[in-house]
């Protein structure tokens, strides 16, 4: 066991390095708490957030991973969109996009801004129902798959609604990267929001039972500009601490020690 948090007990897998809460809730209990969690923002508010990299920047470059394939543009799943801006970035680029999103707002928001080049849907992952299987060339989990129950329920759904060959791009926080000295005040290990903490071997191994073969692992590190100036309250010393911190974070990405890693997958026959 790893201990608890927030009520909750984490353990680890001895083989793969997999942390994951024990006693998961269920999904009534996560729907009552991301109904009671989840504030209420608007999209120009969070497009403020994205002067210096931010998730556009995050979108920008998981859709460029799906631009090397040979079908790019194709058909285009993102699941858990947010605001969608990896959706957004595909549809400009050609692709037939479907976004998957809990929250009224981003589904509202998303709506007008990619128009007729594809569906958004109020829906969880679990609840999605595709018009067909092996349907997708390209599917997105952003900063998802920890949130899951059960990822390899999540991984196997995936495998059936892609199409031969067909890529999956995952990004989620890595368990035992940067943060590993805080042990449990990691803030990715944030129990019942994360139920899942990913090593990368973990995240490759999930993938792979499910039928997944593995292309590509990349990580980065980044503490967002309006996270500094907020704490800081200055958006000079921000601004400073920002750009010094790139270096060390380079040094730390390039021996494979980072806060975020992104896995590329592609679907077997």
């Amino acid at each position: 066991m790893l201990g608890s948090k927030n009520g909750y007990q984490l353990a680890q897998c001895t083989s793969t390095g997999h942390g994951f809460v024990v006693n998961r809730p269920g999904f009534a209990e996560l729907a009552e708490f991301y109904s009671v969690n989840r504030s209420a923002h608007l999209f120009s508010d969070d497009l403020r957030k994205q002067v210096f990299p931010g998730s556009k920047t995050d979108a920008y470059r998981y859709v460029k991973m799906f631009a090397k394939s040979d079908c790019f543009p194709g058909s285009f799943l993102e699941v858990g969109a947010g605001w969608g801006y990896a959706s957004e970035f595909a549809a400009q680029r050609g692709c037939k996009v479907t976004a998957l999103e809990q929250s009224p707002e981003c589904v509202a928001s998303l709506v007008e801004r990619i128009g007729s080049s594809g569906e958004v849907l109020l829906t969880s992952f679990e609840d999605f129902q595709p018009r067909a299987m092996r349907a997708y060339d390209f599917i997105l989990m952003s900063q998802v798959l920890e949130h899951s129950i059960d990822p390899s329920v999540w991984l196997l759904k995936a495998k059936g609604l892609l199409k031969e060959g067909g890529i999956l791009v995952v990004a989620v926080p890595q368990f035992l990267g940067l943060y590993s000295f805080l042990g449990l005040n990691d803030p990715f290990i944030c129990p019942p929001e994360h139920l899942n903490f990913f090593t990368k071997k973990s995240l490759r191994v999930f993938a792979e039972n499910a039928g997944f073969r593995h292309l590509a692992t990349k990580t980065y590190s980044r503490i967002p500009y309006y996270s500094l100036k907020a704490k800081l309250k200055s958006s000079v010393a921000a601004r400073i601490v920002y750009e010094s911190l790139k270096l060390p974070f380079f040094c730390l990405d390039t021996i494979g020690v980072s806060m975020i890693q992104i896995q590329v997958f592609k679907g077997l026959a």
